[in-house]
């Protein structure tokens, strides 16, 4: 990133000039105000376009309309109940949403937040169980296996995939796949 580097248009999220941690500026001057992340300058570089977040944490509401197109379908799960699925499992679990969307929520679409990346697309990796205990070693050591098992590699704007996990199981096989635009 570069000093003083253009920068990206605001977007038109109405709470988006709440979020002072991405940008801290006096909305008629421009003029920076406090410390910011200068977000709007590096989202002329990236919006994290092509790149999968995991957010390991008590589950992501999947349905919000913040991250509508985002999620990851097939990299969903929760590793206290061994399902696929990367929904919060109690109604008080919303750490999860608030950490998405922080870090992934649409821009522009007249709602809402902002997220840093608001192009990166997201897994849900549920750690915590139905009465807000993290997991158990085993169940975190197997979330570590199927990090690695990815390698690292992450996701590539192409929407070739890697590894995919075998039906329920927590097998990784190497299968392409095309994620769709966006």
């Amino acid at each position: 990133m570069k000093k003083m580097a253009p920068m990206a248009p605001r977007p038109n999220d109405p709470l988006f000039p709440t979020q002072w941690p991405l940008e801290n500026r006096d909305l008629e001057t421009g003029a920076i105000i406090g410390p910011e992340l200068n977000i709007r300058e590096a989202w002329a570089e990236s919006t994290g376009k092509g790149v999968v977040i995991g957010m390991v944490d008590d589950g992501v509401d999947l349905a919000h309309t913040e991250f509508v197109g985002q999620g990851v379908d097939d990299l969903h799960f929760n590793f206290t109940n061994g399902r696929a699925n990367g929904n919060p499992v109690a109604q008080n679990q919303t750490h999860g949403t608030v950490v998405a969307g922080i870090a992934v929520a649409n821009a522009n679409n007249g709602k809402g937040i902002a997220g840093a990346s608001p192009d990166a697309r997201f897994a849900s990796l549920v750690v915590w169980d139905a009465v807000d205990n993290f997991g158990t070693e085993e169940e975190i050591a197997d979330m570590e296996k199927d990090l690695k098992a990815l390698g690292g590699e992450g996701r590539t704007e192409d929407g070739k995939d890697k590894f995919r996990r075998q039906g329920g199981d927590r097998e990784w096989i190497p299968v392409p796949r095309d994620f769709g635009a966006g």
